[in-house]
């Protein structure tokens, strides 16, 4: 999703088909991160996590210096893939400050978006999408007495922020710019979006 999700600025063939190991340690290592994490949660499930989080980074950060993606957005995803990063591992061990962590990567991703363009009433229903998800989970989690009460607000505005970047993706996918760029960012919102909502039933 990240190869499609960024506007290209120019295309360089053979840099991106010398890359192709990077693919391969993205989805060797994201296997594997999950089945260690299913079956032998611990040190070494958390330690596996930073390979496809890496190459991630690695990847993006050799498609901004060759020129290929536009900057703006590019540095804003890399500092959000980096807190994420970071969040992976230390929500492991302490959660309000892996939720913290990936709160701030949300905010990145929300700068890396942009302003809204379009029309106000058109941005506004993109955003229902969001807040129907947002407003369900709240109802869920809070309402349902599922979170402890030290959790509940920290949680709340977690899902506010998270709510609003899956918005945002929303807009640009179906509003402005309407790019296949923007529908992969919104594959990727959502995919985020999805996993939150099931850690949070589970």
């Amino acid at each position: 999703l990240l190869r499609y999700a960024l506007p290209v600025t120019h295309a360089s063939s053979p840099a991106r088909a010398r890359r192709w190991p990077l693919d391969l340690l993205f989805f060797v290592g994201a296997t594997l991160a999950a089945l260690w994490a299913e079956l032998a949660p611990g040190d070494v499930a958390v330690a596996l996590k930073l390979v496809p989080m890496g190459t991630l980074i690695v990847h993006l950060a050799l498609r901004l210096r060759a020129g290929e993606v536009a900057r703006r957005m590019a540095v804003a995803l890399l500092l959000g893939l980096i807190v994420s990063t970071v969040g992976d591992v230390v929500i492991a061990y302490q959660f309000l400050a892996g939720i913290a962590a990936f709160l701030l990567a949300h905010v990145a991703y929300l700068v890396a978006m942009g302003r809204p363009r379009g029309g106000a009433a058109q941005n506004g229903a993109a955003t229902l999408p969001a807040l129907a998800v947002g407003g369900t989970m709240g109802w869920i989690l809070v309402g349902g007495g599922r979170l402890p009460g030290p959790l509940r607000v920290p949680v709340l505005i977690y899902m506010v922020v998270i709510s609003a970047m899956l918005a945002r993706a929303v807009a640009r996918a179906f509003v402005a710019p309407r790019t296949r760029a923007s529908r992969a960012f919104l594959v990727g919102a959502a995919l985020f979006v999805t996993s939150d909502a099931l850690i949070a039933l589970s």
